[in-house]
């Protein structure tokens, strides 16, 4: 089995190209989702603990 032709047509083949495009768009969109939502969730936690401390808790 030649691997060499094999690699030189995936690169050549520009649907390879645009699907890895496409792929690392998508893990960019994913990463600045969980980076909201981490930070959303920590805002929540500090202002929940705040209301606790100051006695609005059960």
């Amino acid at each position: 089995m030649k691997v060499l032709p094999k690699l030189q047509r995936l690169f050549s083949d520009r649907r390879a190209a645009t699907a890895i495009e496409y792929c690392i768009l998508a893990g960019m969109i994913a990463l600045v989702i969980v980076g909201a939502v981490s930070q959303l969730g920590q805002s929540a936690n500090t202002s929940f603990n705040t209301l606790n401390t100051q006695g609005w808790g059960a």
